[in-house]
């Protein structure tokens, strides 16, 4: 399960946001993912976790979807995603994450603007309930 290696130009260029939008996306991925714990760790929740973001970066996840693909396998599509980062456990997940947002934020000009301020609280309160009433997905997937 080696992390694939990249130029970190591939961040963006499904995106055509540059390295700012790339930085924002991850920084979400990050705290979004973060929020969960161990025991929660699987493909629905990520995937609630994920499409959350719809409404965080103000874009539909056809925009921000690409950027997590590259910094998870090293490409802008491929195999399903959720399940991807389900099988590949939360640390490897988030060590991805991580070693790719400190690699874009090298080329980033401006700060992300993302904080967990930043994320509605009724967004957080909502995949807290999903996860915790067994919900396994989001009705409007």
């Amino acid at each position: 399960f080696e992390a694939p290696e990249y130029a970190p130009e591939r961040l963006s260029e499904k995106t055509g946001g540059g390295p700012e939008n790339a930085m924002r996306v991850l920084d979400a991925a990050l705290l979004a993912l973060d929020a969960l714990g161990p025991d929660g760790w699987n493909e629905d929740a990520i995937k609630v976790a994920l499409f959350g973001l719809e409404e965080v970066l103000g874009a539909k996840p056809r925009k921000f979807v690409p950027v997590l693909y590259v910094a998870i396998m090293g490409k802008p599509a491929g195999i399903p995603l959720f399940e991807s980062m389900a099988i590949l456990g939360r640390e490897r997940t988030l060590q991805r994450l991580r070693r790719r947002a400190r690699i874009a934020s090298n080329g980033a000009i401006s700060s992300t603007g993302v904080s967990r301020a930043s994320i509605p609280q009724h967004w957080l309160n909502g995949c807290v309930r999903l996860l915790v009433s067994g919900v396994r997905s989001p009705s409007r997937m």
